[in-house]
């Protein structure tokens, strides 16, 4: 994916973004802590059928951090912002982890913008969390506090996993006001509870639920079965 980085001015950073394919418009976002190139398996085939962007949030990858405070409401006006830029009218958005947080951010405040959306792994509040990843989040920020005094890229990522900790601010109320065709998807070993993605499908009404089994969290966006679950979704 390296020969097709670009650069875009969005905001108080710039903006790494990759661009492949043609077509209705793809947009992909990582999670936490990640680039787009965690997402390259699914980048490449959703580019045989679809534009398909996939952009480094703020901080992460090679986008700027820029002085802001992070939280996921920002990454979405970033989003958005690129959006514009771009004279992005309609897409689909594919988010993972916290990007599926970011798209739920941009379904609340435009949801006119989406075509369909997909949500992998995400949680829309910080109860959504098995208590032991929440607990390891926790010692690593402490972590991270002590070590980064003097070190700017570890206080941007200190920052960075401090957003993964509290509610996102979204509420029931905001889920069954989006409308969009959603597909939800979840790996069999989780860091949020399948109770707490239940009650996502629940509250978005035009949404579907799929577990994908026999892999976890980390590696799900890497499955054949997860791609082809996107690809035939955004291909309906």
């Amino acid at each position: 994916m390296d020969e097709l980085r670009k650069f875009i001015d969005v905001s108080d950073i710039k903006v790494s973004y990759y661009e492949k394919g043609v077509g209705e418009t793809v947009i992909l976002l990582h999670g936490n802590g990640m680039e787009s190139r965690h997402l390259a398996k699914m980048f490449e085939k959703l580019a045989e059928k679809f534009n398909v962007i996939a952009i480094d949030i703020r901080a992460q990858g090679f986008s700027t951090a820029g002085e802001k405070p992070f939280s996921v409401e920002l990454f979405s006006e970033d989003i958005l912002e690129f959006c514009e830029q771009k004279n992005i009218k309609k897409a689909s958005f594919v988010g993972y982890s916290d990007g599926a947080n970011i798209a739920l951010w941009i379904a609340k405040k435009r949801k006119e913008i989406i075509d369909k959306l997909v949500l992998i792994s995400g949680n829309y509040k910080e109860e959504g969390l098995y208590s032991w990843f929440i607990i390891f989040l926790e010692i690593y920020k402490v972590i991270l506090g002590i070590a980064s005094k003097g070190i700017n890229k570890l206080k941007k990522r200190y920052e960075l996993v401090d957003v993964m900790l509290g509610d996102i601010g979204i509420i029931e109320e905001d889920l069954k006001n989006m409308e969009m065709k959603t597909l939800i998807l979840c790996a069999g070993i989780e860091v949020v509870h399948i109770e707490h993605t239940k009650r996502l499908h629940k509250y978005i009404k035009n949404s579907t639920l799929h577990v994908i089994k026999r892999c976890s969290h980390v590696d799900i966006c890497k499955r054949s079965k997860t791609i082809k679950e996107i690809y035939d979704f955004l291909n309906e």
